[in-house]
């Protein structure tokens, strides 16, 4: 009993401590550029209000922690939307990692300008995965915001913006436990999105119809079924309107990639040790959708850009999440080794 009794209390004691350390990070940090413009809180006179910086940087910090993401990592992983004061939410790369972190199977079957798919299934789980479809039906008729802006993500960039949508809706669906109070992404607060109206009816079933479970298959035979599955599904619907500029139906051409996406494209890159030319092209080639030869940065278009960055990003949240495990496990073992020597 008194165990049960002194074990809360020991926790509430041990967090207060991580949250010491985690608002000295923030303070040493506050200044700096690695902190992004969505966590920095500014007074009237739009400069940053250093105090209270550090307290929501600091909060980032221990919200990433209990995600399982190093501190620099939640930095690059959570935003506040609006920036500043708004609601805290996960980047939907971010939050990829983090269901394929705990084992959770997430694979876009389908992504056009028009329509994506993303299949999800639990770890562990033996039955038929389930579908999310957003298509820009579906966002219109959701009223989501900006939707109709020409300079907005939804008309410069759609397939990255249904990938996100539907990558947050399947990890409500399968993995609600992994979110830990995020349930948003940055996507949805941007388009002014509920967790009601953005998770509206059931999860759809990959499979209509058949058994209602199915032994679990290896990883090589649930590829080639998604294979397979995606070769079934129908062709993308057409677009509810036709973005402004263009002749009897055809698209606009893509905008091309701008330099701030060239340089975040570049720096990530180098951070991933993809310093040789060609080799980095080939990774950017087979990170984009649909696959092609890349002969050069530039001609890349801004979602396919986007696609790239955000691939780098979660990248480098799994070789972090990586490498804190091993950390622990390390420190774990030496726990040991030291209480070994003293029981000796």
């Amino acid at each position: 009993m008194t165990d049960t009794l002194e074990r809360p209390g020991s926790d509430l004691v041990a967090w207060a401590a991580e949250a010491e350390a985690a608002a000295g990070i923030a303070k040493a940090l506050a200044t700096t550029a690695f902190i992004p413009d969505s966590l920095k809180v500014k007074d009237e006179r739009n400069q940053v209000d250093l105090d209270a910086t550090v307290a929501q940087v600091a909060a980032a910090l221990l919200t990433g922690q209990e995600l399982g993401l190093p501190p620099m990592a939640s930095l690059r992983s959570i935003d506040v939307i609006p920036p500043g004061s708004g609601s805290p939410a996960l980047r939907a790369n971010a939050l990829r990692a983090l269901l394929q972190a705990h084992g959770h199977d997430l694979e876009i079957v389908e992504s056009t300008n028009t329509r994506a798919i993303v299949r999800g299934r639990r770890a562990g789980q033996d039955w038929y995965p389930t579908d999310s479809v957003w298509t820009l039906d579906r966002a219109k008729q959701l009223g989501v915001r900006g939707f109709n802006d020409p300079k907005g993500s939804w008309q410069r960039q759609p397939k990255v913006m249904l990938v996100a949508r539907a990558t947050a809706e399947m990890a409500r669906w399968i993995a609600s436990d992994v979110l830990l109070g995020l349930p948003y992404i940055v996507e949805e607060l941007q388009d002014g999105a509920d967790v009601d109206s953005a998770t509206e009816g059931e999860p759809a079933p990959a499979v209509a119809a058949g058994p209602a479970r199915r032994p679990r298959q290896t990883r090589a035979a649930a590829s080639q079924r998604g294979a397979g599955a995606r070769r079934a599904l129908p062709g993308p619907a057409p677009a509810p309107d036709q973005p402004a500029g263009t002749d009897q139906g055809e698209p606009a051409a893509p905008t091309m990639i701008n330099a701030r996406q060239r340089a975040r494209l570049w720096a990530g890159l180098k951070r991933l040790g993809l310093t040789e030319r060609d080799e980095a092209l080939a990774a950017v080639a087979n990170w984009i959708e649909p696959k092609r030869e890349v002969t050069s940065s530039n001609s890349l278009n801004e979602a396919e850009a986007d696609q790239v960055i955000q691939a780098i990003e979660a990248e480098q949240l799994r070789r972090d999440a990586r490498a804190a495990a091993e950390d622990a496990q390390a420190e774990a073992e030496r726990s040991q080794d030291r209480g070994d020597d003293d029981a000796s």
